[in-house]
């Protein structure tokens, strides 16, 4: 039987109602696109873990119709209420990060000053997911302007660049990248650079020069080893290659015995 949940309650409660019960009895609960109560059940749906991509569409589509708005609106809603502090809701938040922007560039356009607003919410996800959207509607010129004023923007455009579905678009952002792995920039957001640098497929000879002398610098060795393995043995030039070798042979033999098993030395051992 379909489990019975009061919608007739306040919010608090249906949503204590709702997160009771397991993905699938969630499903199994009566919900009708034509009647506003039930609009609690999809949004849950939306945002849980673990639920099928085609029962979130069906979602997306059921609150459009409820709350009369599009997809865009539907989902920037939706990454609001995400807990993105943690690891499940983190997936989550990924999940309609890439429904999002799966929408037209135009759909995406007609959002942008609610995109602008998002870039100065909580949650980080949203944050970056909002810059991503500006890029994506060809408003990159505006999206820089934003993340250019203050460290933490800059992180979230950064963070912005993997979400971004077309891989032009991303390569597009190339030049800015660089720029912000700058020794005037702060160590978080040149960090950040390298990893973005992952996402970027143009110019990767390039890329392997500018990484490699990263891997010999502590804070930032992680981040270049797995930007580095990103990159095919063809596009590696052999001078940095091999001067990259020396760097991890000594790194190898500077690494005590306990700490030789851990993902990040196995990372580097690999890109040797």
């Amino acid at each position: 039987p379909a489990p019975v949940v009061f919608l007739e309650k306040s919010p608090r409660v249906i949503d204590f109602q709702l997160a009771r019960l397991d993905n699938s009895r969630l499903l199994n609960v009566e919900r009708n696109a034509d009647n506003a109560k039930f609009a609690a059940v999809y949004a849950a749906i939306l945002t849980r873990a673990g639920i099928s991509p085609k029962d979130r569409q069906d979602a997306v589509a059921a609150l459009e119709k409820l709350q009369n708005k599009d997809a865009v609106e539907v989902l920037l809603s939706a990454l609001v209420s995400v807990d993105d502090t943690k690891q499940q809701g983190r997936r989550v938040a990924r999940q309609l990060a890439s429904m999002l922007l799966r929408n037209h560039a135009d759909q995406l356009k007609s959002h942008v000053e609610q995109l602008k607003q998002a870039t100065t919410k909580e949650q980080t996800t949203l944050r970056s997911v909002a810059y991503a959207g500006l890029i994506v509607a060809d408003e990159n010129d505006v999206a820089w302007e934003l993340a250019e004023a203050n460290k933490n923007g800059r992180l979230d455009w950064l963070n912005a660049v993997s979400l971004i579905p077309n891989v032009e678009l991303r390569n597009s952002l190339r030049s800015r990248i660089v720029g912000l792995l700058d020794g005037n920039q702060p160590n978080d957001v040149r960090q950040a650079a390298i990893s973005s640098l992952a996402s970027i497929k143009s110019d990767q000879a390039e890329t392997f020069s500018l990484v490699a002398p990263f891997v010999s610098r502590g804070p930032f060795r992680n981040a270049a080893v797995r930007t580095l393995l990103t990159i095919p043995q063809e596009q590696r030039p052999q001078a940095a290659a091999t001067q990259l070798a020396e760097v991890l042979v000594k790194h190898a033999e500077n690494t005590p015995a306990a700490k030789r098993t851990t993902d990040d030395f196995i990372d580097a051992m690999q890109l040797a």
